[in-house]
């Protein structure tokens, strides 16, 4: 089942990835607290159930708790 549920969070990753025009190499290249896997990690998050250790591993963005970090700023920021 674990399996299962994380290539359902590989394939949401690769479909963000397009369309943010990104690679799987760029993740590694750019910054940990890059724009757009903030904006990954934030979709991702709201529509899967990935794990903040996943998600912090696939994005290459650090800790668990920077992908907390981060998802919350970025959230509380598009609020009204």
């Amino acid at each position: 089942m674990r399996e299962t549920r994380e290539e359902v969070w590989r394939e949401a990753l690769r479909v963000e990835l397009r369309q943010h025009r990104r690679t799987e190499a760029d993740i590694q290249q750019e910054m940990k607290s890059a724009g757009w896997k903030v904006e990954i990690a934030t979709s991702l998050k709201a529509r899967t159930t990935a794990t903040n250790r996943w998600l912090a591993a696939a994005l290459n963005i650090g800790g668990l708790y920077q992908v907390i970090r981060l998802v919350s700023a970025n959230q509380k920021s598009k609020q009204p």
